[in-house]
Protein backbone atom coordinates (compact mmCIF):
# COMPACT_ATOMS: atom_id res chain seq x y z
CA UNK A 1 0.00 0.00 0.00
CA UNK A 2 1.14 3.37 -1.08
CA UNK A 3 2.10 5.92 1.53
CA UNK A 4 0.25 9.36 1.64
CA UNK A 5 2.39 12.38 1.05
CA UNK A 6 3.13 14.75 3.87
CA UNK A 7 2.93 18.14 1.94
CA UNK A 8 0.89 18.71 -1.26
CA UNK A 9 2.52 21.62 -3.01
CA UNK A 10 -0.27 24.23 -3.68
CA UNK A 11 2.08 26.77 -5.00
CA UNK A 12 0.36 26.94 -8.84
CA UNK A 13 -3.71 28.12 -6.73
CA UNK A 14 -4.60 31.04 -5.74
CA UNK A 15 -3.31 32.06 -2.39
CA UNK A 16 -7.27 33.18 -1.17
CA UNK A 17 -8.32 30.00 -2.24
CA UNK A 18 -5.68 27.55 -0.82
CA UNK A 19 -6.47 30.00 2.79
CA UNK A 20 -10.25 29.59 1.90
CA UNK A 21 -9.46 25.60 1.54
CA UNK A 22 -7.46 25.47 4.91
CA UNK A 23 -10.25 27.33 7.04
CA UNK A 24 -12.72 24.65 5.47
CA UNK A 25 -10.92 21.81 6.47
CA UNK A 26 -10.47 23.76 10.26
CA UNK A 27 -13.71 24.53 10.28
CA UNK A 28 -13.37 28.32 10.18
CA UNK A 29 -16.62 30.78 9.78
CA UNK A 30 -16.20 31.77 6.17
CA UNK A 31 -19.45 33.37 5.57
CA UNK A 32 -17.79 36.71 5.10
CA UNK A 33 -15.33 35.65 2.96
CA UNK A 34 -15.60 37.07 -0.94
CA UNK A 35 -13.33 35.43 -3.69
CA UNK A 36 -12.87 36.58 -6.77
CA UNK A 37 -13.46 33.96 -10.33
CA UNK A 38 -10.38 33.04 -10.23
CA UNK A 39 -9.66 31.80 -6.94
CA UNK A 40 -13.26 30.25 -7.21
CA UNK A 41 -12.02 28.24 -10.14
CA UNK A 42 -8.97 27.13 -8.08
CA UNK A 43 -10.91 26.40 -5.11
CA UNK A 44 -13.64 24.43 -7.39
CA UNK A 45 -10.52 22.53 -8.86
CA UNK A 46 -8.75 21.69 -5.18
CA UNK A 47 -12.33 20.28 -3.76
CA UNK A 48 -12.25 18.04 -6.86
CA UNK A 49 -8.97 16.81 -7.05
CA UNK A 50 -8.67 16.34 -2.83
CA UNK A 51 -12.40 14.60 -3.24
CA UNK A 52 -13.65 16.81 -1.08
CA UNK A 53 -16.78 16.34 -2.40
CA UNK A 54 -18.90 18.31 0.22
CA UNK A 55 -17.42 20.99 -0.48
CA UNK A 56 -17.35 20.87 -4.37
CA UNK A 57 -21.15 20.35 -3.82
CA UNK A 58 -21.28 23.60 -1.88
CA UNK A 59 -18.87 25.76 -4.57
CA UNK A 60 -21.23 24.35 -7.62
CA UNK A 61 -24.28 25.84 -5.93
CA UNK A 62 -22.70 28.72 -5.28
CA UNK A 63 -21.45 29.53 -8.93
CA UNK A 64 -24.84 28.70 -10.28
CA UNK A 65 -26.55 30.88 -7.62
CA UNK A 66 -24.39 33.76 -8.85
CA UNK A 67 -24.73 32.93 -12.77
CA UNK A 68 -28.48 33.39 -12.55
CA UNK A 69 -27.70 37.35 -11.33
CA UNK A 70 -25.73 39.06 -13.99
CA UNK A 71 -24.99 38.76 -16.99
CA UNK A 72 -20.98 39.49 -16.23
CA UNK A 73 -21.15 36.67 -13.90
CA UNK A 74 -23.10 34.52 -15.81
CA UNK A 75 -19.97 35.10 -18.65
CA UNK A 76 -17.53 34.44 -16.01
CA UNK A 77 -19.36 31.05 -14.20
CA UNK A 78 -18.93 30.06 -18.14
CA UNK A 79 -15.92 30.67 -18.73
CA UNK A 80 -14.96 28.31 -15.35
CA UNK A 81 -17.27 25.29 -16.64
CA UNK A 82 -15.46 25.82 -20.19
CA UNK A 83 -12.06 24.94 -18.66
CA UNK A 84 -9.98 22.23 -19.91
CA UNK A 85 -10.11 21.36 -15.50
CA UNK A 86 -13.43 21.90 -15.06
CA UNK A 87 -14.33 19.94 -18.67
CA UNK A 88 -12.49 16.91 -17.70
CA UNK A 89 -13.33 16.68 -14.45
CA UNK A 90 -17.45 16.80 -15.12
CA UNK A 91 -18.16 19.65 -13.31
CA UNK A 92 -22.30 18.93 -12.68
CA UNK A 93 -22.99 22.64 -12.50
CA UNK A 94 -22.30 22.87 -16.02
CA UNK A 95 -25.85 22.04 -17.76
CA UNK A 96 -27.70 24.22 -15.33
CA UNK A 97 -25.10 27.12 -16.10
CA UNK A 98 -25.75 26.30 -19.63
CA UNK A 99 -29.43 26.37 -19.42
CA UNK A 100 -29.34 30.12 -17.98
CA UNK A 101 -27.39 30.83 -20.46
CA UNK A 102 -29.75 29.72 -23.14
CA UNK A 103 -32.10 31.26 -21.56
CA UNK A 104 -30.27 34.86 -21.11
CA UNK A 105 -28.31 34.34 -24.74
CA UNK A 106 -29.84 37.29 -25.83
CA UNK A 107 -27.84 39.29 -23.17
CA UNK A 108 -24.67 37.02 -23.38
CA UNK A 109 -24.38 37.85 -26.81
CA UNK A 110 -23.99 41.84 -26.45
CA UNK A 111 -21.88 41.12 -24.04
CA UNK A 112 -17.97 42.47 -24.14
CA UNK A 113 -16.94 38.95 -23.00
CA UNK A 114 -18.99 37.32 -25.54
CA UNK A 115 -15.74 35.88 -27.26
CA UNK A 116 -14.21 34.47 -24.09
CA UNK A 117 -16.82 31.83 -24.21
CA UNK A 118 -15.28 28.56 -24.29
CA UNK A 119 -16.31 26.94 -27.70
CA UNK A 120 -17.93 23.55 -26.22
CA UNK A 121 -19.77 25.50 -23.93
CA UNK A 122 -21.34 27.68 -26.66
CA UNK A 123 -21.53 25.30 -29.00
CA UNK A 124 -24.14 23.39 -26.10
CA UNK A 125 -25.52 26.74 -25.39
CA UNK A 126 -26.14 27.02 -29.08
CA UNK A 127 -27.48 23.63 -29.64
CA UNK A 128 -30.43 23.54 -26.19
CA UNK A 129 -33.58 23.47 -26.97
CA UNK A 130 -34.81 25.84 -25.19
CA UNK A 131 -32.08 28.75 -26.28
CA UNK A 132 -34.14 31.95 -26.41
CA UNK A 133 -34.02 32.96 -30.11
CA UNK A 134 -36.48 34.07 -32.65
CA UNK A 135 -35.35 32.20 -35.44
CA UNK A 136 -32.53 29.99 -36.29
CA UNK A 137 -30.70 32.34 -38.28
CA UNK A 138 -30.16 34.54 -35.53
CA UNK A 139 -28.12 31.77 -33.63
CA UNK A 140 -25.70 31.70 -37.05
CA UNK A 141 -25.22 35.58 -36.45
CA UNK A 142 -24.07 35.53 -33.12
CA UNK A 143 -21.93 32.48 -33.76
CA UNK A 144 -19.91 34.53 -36.63
CA UNK A 145 -19.34 37.21 -34.09
CA UNK A 146 -18.19 34.71 -31.54
CA UNK A 147 -16.24 32.74 -34.69
CA UNK A 148 -14.17 36.48 -35.06
CA UNK A 149 -12.97 36.51 -31.66
CA UNK A 150 -11.24 33.16 -31.64
CA UNK A 151 -7.80 31.90 -32.60
CA UNK A 152 -8.29 28.92 -33.71
CA UNK A 153 -11.62 29.93 -35.96
CA UNK A 154 -11.58 27.46 -38.20
CA UNK A 155 -11.44 24.17 -36.09
CA UNK A 156 -14.36 26.79 -33.55
CA UNK A 157 -16.58 26.82 -36.69
CA UNK A 158 -16.34 23.66 -37.53
CA UNK A 159 -17.77 22.61 -33.70
CA UNK A 160 -20.44 25.51 -33.65
CA UNK A 161 -21.70 25.07 -37.33
CA UNK A 162 -22.18 21.38 -35.99
CA UNK A 163 -24.98 22.33 -33.96
CA UNK A 164 -26.56 25.04 -36.38
CA UNK A 165 -30.15 23.26 -36.49
CA UNK A 166 -29.76 23.06 -40.45
CA UNK A 167 -33.63 22.35 -40.88
CA UNK A 168 -34.90 25.57 -39.35
CA UNK A 169 -32.78 27.57 -42.06
CA UNK A 170 -34.65 28.85 -45.56
CA UNK A 171 -33.52 28.68 -48.79
CA UNK A 172 -32.74 32.53 -48.29
CA UNK A 173 -30.89 32.24 -45.03
CA UNK A 174 -28.23 29.14 -46.06
CA UNK A 175 -27.46 31.59 -49.55
CA UNK A 176 -26.89 34.60 -46.67
CA UNK A 177 -24.87 32.36 -44.27
CA UNK A 178 -22.54 31.41 -47.36
CA UNK A 179 -22.00 35.05 -48.00
CA UNK A 180 -21.12 35.90 -44.47
CA UNK A 181 -18.93 32.95 -44.10
CA UNK A 182 -16.29 34.70 -47.10
CA UNK A 183 -15.98 37.45 -44.20
CA UNK A 184 -14.28 35.46 -41.80
CA UNK A 185 -10.53 33.91 -41.31
CA UNK A 186 -10.57 30.61 -43.46
CA UNK A 187 -13.96 31.60 -44.55
CA UNK A 188 -13.96 29.67 -48.03
CA UNK A 189 -13.02 26.57 -46.51
CA UNK A 190 -15.70 27.52 -44.00
CA UNK A 191 -18.37 28.22 -46.82
CA UNK A 192 -17.62 24.70 -48.06
CA UNK A 193 -18.04 22.81 -45.12
CA UNK A 194 -21.37 24.56 -44.39
CA UNK A 195 -22.11 23.72 -47.70
CA UNK A 196 -21.22 20.13 -47.27
CA UNK A 197 -23.12 20.07 -44.49
CA UNK A 198 -26.14 21.44 -46.06
CA UNK A 199 -25.84 18.90 -48.60
CA UNK A 200 -25.01 15.63 -45.91
CA UNK A 201 -28.63 16.68 -43.95
CA UNK A 202 -30.96 16.56 -47.15
CA UNK A 203 -29.39 13.63 -48.68
CA UNK A 204 -29.97 11.52 -45.50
Amino acid sequence: MGRLPKYINLSAYDGHAVKTLVGYIQNDDQRSITLSFYALADLIDLSRSLLMLGLLEQLEHILVEIASQKTDYLIQALIIVGSERSIFGGITARQKIERIAATKFQDIVQHKLFGHIPPIIFANVISRCDLNVEKEINVVDAAIVWIWQQEKSLISSALVFSRIRSAFLSHGDRNSIRERLRTLPNGEKLRISFSFKLFFFFVI
